[in-house]
């Protein structure tokens, strides 16, 4: 099983604090944070919430702190990918599942 951090995110619509439970990979001393969505074709609606208003809370392992919510550019997530997938393999499979760019974010500490 992955690790999993609680992020509370602006609603990009309601303007209100949102608490999502997501699944992590711990890379580099960053987590990453994957819109996997169980592999359904549709974006997570968190994911829309992170690019409408990157800068976030996490509480993660015991510790909460502010962070901003970096979308990997395309360039960044080929680098990245091999790592998330030999961490949790199931990532390959939400992609053929869903059809879609799996979203991939980078929680940086701030």
């Amino acid at each position: 099983m992955l690790p999993c951090a609680i992020i509370t995110s602006t609603g990009r619509k309601s303007g209100l604090p949102r608490v999502s439970p997501l699944a992590t990979v711990p890379l580099n001393g960053d987590l990453y944070v994957v819109g996997s969505n169980f592999g359904q074709s549709t974006h997570p609606a968190w994911s829309w919430n992170l690019i409408a208003q990157p800068r976030i809370q996490v509480d993660y392992n015991h510790e909460v702190y502010d962070a901003r919510a970096e979308l990997l550019t395309p360039e960044e997530k080929a680098q990245t990918w091999p790592e998330l997938i030999a961490i949790w393999p199931l990532f390959d499979t939400y992609v053929e599942r869903s059809g879609r760019d799996l979203r991939v974010f980078r929680l940086v500490r701030l």
